[in-house]
């Protein structure tokens, strides 16, 4: 068995460079075309099945992924992201900084 693992696709987020955790976050437009690239580049993997975090960043690249490949996408609620508590929506340099 092979197991592979991605990322989700771009949000406004990343490109502020601020810290998600569970704060969910929708991807942008680049996310979007991450995302079903991703899925164009996976076709030919073998893969039966997608799992995924309910956030709607990693659910939303995920769904893309699978419907590319024509299968199952399951949400998986141990997939969850961690969650950084005061930390979410802050630049991350910032906090590097002060600890």
């Amino acid at each position: 068995m092979k197991i592979w693992l991605a990322r989700h696709g771009e949000t406004d987020w990343n490109v502020r460079r601020l810290m998600q955790g569970t704060t969910d976050t929708d991807l942008n437009e680049n996310g979007l075309a991450q995302a079903a690239r991703l899925g164009e580049a996976m076709k030919d993997s073998g893969i039966c099945r997608v799992y995924t975090s309910s956030l709607k960043r990693a659910a939303c690249t995920a769904q893309i992924v699978a419907d590319c490949l024509g299968v199952p996408c399951e949400v998986r609620e141990g997939l969850h992201e961690t969650g950084l508590g005061e930390w979410e929506g802050r630049v991350w340099a910032d906090i590097c900084k002060e600890t």
